[in-house]
């Protein structure tokens, strides 16, 4: 049996030392109440609701933009395209909190490392691959994804990096499952996965085998897109109130793509308009996507399918569609790493060792201007525990109201609320009064408690 590189050890530390640090730090934000409804607490109870309760994927966080219920009820797959999902059920049975969501997710996430790896090797460039690899596990954006909640944007991620090393590896027996598992994520995947199959065709046109999978490669996408569209139409004919990924265009353009493509022929200059607005959040967050990796990705065609979520994010007003925070940037990040690893395979070794050490250093700028953990620091406190201990005299069946920071813990209980309703009669309404969501305008808990009050509600 052949002993591991060195290289190889440092990837495989990286990713232990990964899982280790943003397990803690993921696990923190939950113990301290920095985690939320949208998402974690609606993936949490979408789980324990099909497990436990035979509802599928029911989740009450998003009734609010479901117009009326479809013929599943009300469900996460009105308003997303995810049978990816369904694989994380078995481990979520294991032990159902949302603790395990979080290490789930980190573990993924660090595993993403390994296809980067396993390509600058078979590029004949190990050290490269490994390099690279770290670079992965470095990148703020990747952190700041994997840091908020969780999503299945953040799980293509890893998903992306399998599948475009075993497209380049020609390994199709397990490649295609995979693609499937990448486009079953969230109904934005079939778009950047389209533009990967487009670039393996295009430097591929005179080698028919290859091509014809590029090809294929596209149809699969376009089906499942169409597919997602069909299902969301056939499960919430109403459609939702918000329509991702485009939900902060104007509302003359929010149909998914063909409103904006049949506006933009009217008016050709509506793109650059559009893109004007929050031009300077919209500039800084593509710094964000590519300096880390100095720009090197550009020199490699495997770049295009990068591009697919800034191009279409800065159509919108929509911020955390550019922020470095939150789970977006995982359509991009896959093909940045792999494009410049390609990028940098393909020079001498003197300017691939110079360019190195330039990327090196502008991660680690980026890290420091950006990085979650960084910038966002949590402690278990008095407060903390407090809440903890008030939290536990609720029982476990009761139909609560639950604040926005404090709902993940009460997510495996189908009675839970963020909304107060007209048809809702809550046992119990958990508030914090000095948290910011008491005050948040999309539920506001400080008109919530005095109405409770006047109801006869007593505080606790």
């Amino acid at each position: 049996m052949k002993k591991p590189s060195i290289s190889g050890l440092l990837v495989y530390l990286g990713i232990v030392a990964y899982i280790v640090v943003m397990t803690h730090y993921t696990l923190l934000k939950y113990f301290t109440f920095h985690t939320h409804a949208a998402d974690l607490g609606i993936f949490t109870q979408a789980m324990a609701s099909t497990l436990y309760y035979h509802k599928l994927l029911y989740e009450s966080v998003d009734v609010a933009i479901i117009p009326r219920p479809g013929p599943i009820g009300y469900s996460f797959l009105d308003i997303h395209f995810s049978p990816t999902l369904f694989l994380f059920l078995p481990v979520y049975a294991v032990y159902p909190s949302p603790i395990t969501l979080l290490v789930t997710q980190t573990v993924i996430v660090a595993l993403g490392a390994l296809p980067i790896y396993w390509l600058g090797r078979h590029l004949g460039k190990e050290q490269l691959g490994a390099f690279f690899a770290i670079i992965y596990l470095l990148n703020p954006l990747v952190q700041g994804a994997n840091s908020f909640d969780f999503h299945m944007e953040t799980i293509f991620m890893p998903l992306a990096l399998y599948t475009t090393y075993l497209l380049i590896m020609k390994k199709w027996r397990i490649y295609y499952p995979v693609l499937l598992l990448a486009l079953g994520t969230i109904e934005f995947a079939p778009i950047p996965l389209m533009l990967l199959g487009l670039y393996y065709a295009l430097i591929n046109v005179k080698r028919k085998r290859e091509l014809i999978h590029g090809l294929i490669t596209i149809a699969i996408s376009i089906a499942m897109l169409l597919l997602a569209l069909w299902i969301k139409t056939i499960l919430n004919p109403a459609g939702p109130t918000t329509a991702s990924p485009l939900s902060g265009l104007p509302e003359q353009y929010a149909s998914f793509g063909f409103g904006i493509l049949v506006s933009v022929i009217k008016d050709p200059l509506l793109i650059p308009k559009l893109y004007s607005v929050y031009g300077t959040e919209k500039f800084l967050y593509f710094l964000e996507l590519y300096v880390p990796t100095a720009f090197t990705a550009f020199l490699d065609p495997l770049v295009l399918p990068s591009l697919a979520w800034p191009l279409a994010s800065f159509l919108t007003s929509d911020v955390i569609y550019y922020s470095p925070f939150f789970q977006y940037s995982s359509f991009s990040i896959p093909f940045i790493i792999m494009a410049s690893l390609m990028a940098l395979s393909k020079i001498p070794t003197e300017q691939m060792k110079k360019l190195m050490l330039i990327i090196l250093i502008s991660t680690l700028v980026v890290f420091l201007g950006v990085d979650p953990l960084i910038h966002f620091q949590y402690q278990v406190t008095e407060t903390d525990h407090e809440i903890w201990n008030a939290l536990r005299l609720i029982p476990s069946n009761a139909t609560v109201l639950v604040q926005n920071n404090l709902y993940p813990p009460f997510s495996n209980d189908i009675n839970a609320y963020t909304q107060w309703y007209p048809w809702l009669k809550p046992e119990y309404i958990v508030a914090q009064p000095n948290s910011p969501w008491f005050t948040w305008w999309g539920t506001p808990y400080n008109e919530y408690v005095n109405i409770a009050l006047q109801e006869g509600y007593g505080t606790y």
